[in-house]
């Protein structure tokens, strides 16, 4: 289910990231779903080791295949060499 939600639509947020090269800033980011959330300054380092520490009693194996199949098709594309030569004919 993931995978159709992530391939129907291209968002705003994307097209203006990749192909404008523009810059979000953190409230901006997060407001678009480029990031999950946004701190301040002070709170990385906190909000950093919490996160660390939640993900670090999750098994490591089982997110790598959630991971795997919710970018199936992202990876697949990546994957395809001749299709990611820039300039090639």
């Amino acid at each position: 289910m993931p995978a159709l939600d992530r391939d129907a639509q291209v968002q705003d947020e994307d097209v203006d990231a990749m192909l404008a090269a523009r810059r979000f800033g953190g409230d901006a980011a997060a407001s678009g779903g480029i990031v999950a959330g946004a701190v301040t300054e002070d709170e990385v380092l906190p909000a950093a080791v919490a996160l660390a520490a939640d993900q670090a009693a999750k098994d490591g194996g089982t997110l790598a295949e959630i991971k795997r199949r919710m970018y199936a098709s992202a990876l697949g594309a990546l994957a395809d060499r001749d299709a990611n030569r820039l300039g090639a004919a």
